[in-house]
């Protein structure tokens, strides 16, 4: 992870052939159209890979417990 991880989307408007992306923490930025859909593809492609990654965390099972230590 870099920086802080924002739970808030971006807003996003398009002007005068270029598309504007307004975010929590001062995030702004401008973008071509084609620079914005190879974006948004990157964006969809990484959101799904994170979470997977997500999901596998929240139900990784505990295997490093010694087995001595369980009392059944």
């Amino acid at each position: 992870m870099v920086g802080i991880v924002h739970h808030e989307p971006c807003d996003v408007a398009s002007e005068n052939g270029e598309v504007m992306i307004n975010g929590s923490g001062g995030l702004v930025s401008s973008m071509t159209p084609a620079a914005a859909k190879q974006t948004g593809s990157r964006l969809l492609e990484c959101a799904a890979r994170a979470a997977e990654q997500e999901a596998a965390i929240d139900v990784a099972p505990v295997t490093d417990i010694p087995p001595d230590t369980i009392s059944l």
